[in-house]
């Protein structure tokens, strides 16, 4: 979209960042649109008030869906981003959705889903405000399908930030009703400072932490972690700093097993979306004995 329309021949500015490349753009609706086969998928620079709805992009050799710089007030409904990788990086920097490297108030992810990324599921390094993470469904980044030697993709499924000291920030990001599993960690602040709030959220299965809160203060609250780190029990599945809650699965001690879920078949989740762009209802990770804890695809 920048620099068009253009003259017959003329160059577009930064043609080489996406095969949908939106800079500068406001008030812009993008509904059901597929992106495959580029670099970025799409990829958003210095744009504001924008409307991202049921976008489909997957096998690009960077970021699906990527946001930098001045970026405020964007909604990113309904996304299937999906087996994005870098091969020049060795997986590093391919995420399934990213906001990074930027600021701006109001944005919102909501409803995605980001798997088989050979790095995060969702990114926020160094982006400096608040963002809402909101009935996302994450799993399997960060594993190498592609063979690379070395594998360098972080793996994490919902990354609060990060970056070099000079570049992170204070912020407040809010995670509600999310999944991640089977990644190499559910989430984590990635040693981002702030004062962020999680609430109804399950880490299932991921190879390390289920949620790593290490450098941020945090309100955890109704939040499941079960079967991380290759164990069952319930103490071992975080490493939380500064953290303060009610409610959480892990509170109780003991262990946590598969059975103590109604349902774990991840074909739940993996299906065609409806009309509307949600996910079908289920029992998926829902606890068997009726605890108010953890993410649930009952969206509303």
């Amino acid at each position: 979209m920048p620099g068009t329309p253009a003259a017959l021949g003329a160059s577009l500015a930064g043609k080489d960042r996406g095969i949908f490349h939106v800079e500068k753009a406001e008030y812009w609706r993008f509904i059901h649109i597929t992106l495959t086969k580029g670099p970025y998928g799409v990829y958003v620079k210095d744009s504001h008030n924008n409307y991202f709805e049921r976008l489909t992009t997957h096998s690009n050799y960077e970021t699906g869906f990527h946001m930098q710089n001045s970026i405020s007030n964007n909604e990113i409904v309904y996304l299937d981003t999906y087996n994005n990788a870098d091969p020049r990086n060795n997986g590093q920097n391919a995420d399934g959705m990213a906001i990074k490297e930027g600021s701006g108030a109001g944005n919102i992810i909501r409803g995605i889903r980001s798997y088989e990324n050979s790095d995060d599921g969702i990114d926020l390094y160094e982006f400096k405000s608040s963002v809402t993470i909101l009935d996302n469904i994450i799993f399997d980044n960060g594993v190498n399908r592609w063979n690379f030697n070395p594998h360098r993709g972080d793996g994490i499924g919902i990354k609060l930030g990060g970056g070099s000291p000079a570049n992170r920030a204070n912020v407040n990001h809010v995670a509600r009703n999310n999944f991640s599993f089977r990644n190499r960690r559910g989430f984590s602040d990635n040693n981002m400072p702030g004062d962020m709030t999680l609430i109804h959220n399950t880490a299932w299965k991921n190879r390390e932490e289920g949620f790593n809160q290490r450098t941020s203060m945090a309100t955890y609250e109704n939040n499941l972690a079960a079967n991380n780190a290759g164990s069952s029990s319930l103490s071992k599945q975080n490493t939380l700093n500064s953290v303060k809650g009610k409610g959480n699965n892990w509170e109780k001690g003991g262990s946590w097993q598969d059975a103590d879920f109604k349902a774990t078949s991840t074909s739940l989740v993996k299906g065609r979306r409806q009309a509307d762009g949600k996910i079908t209802r289920s029992d998926f990770l829902r606890p068997v004995d009726g605890g108010n804890y953890g993410a649930t695809t009952h969206w509303v």
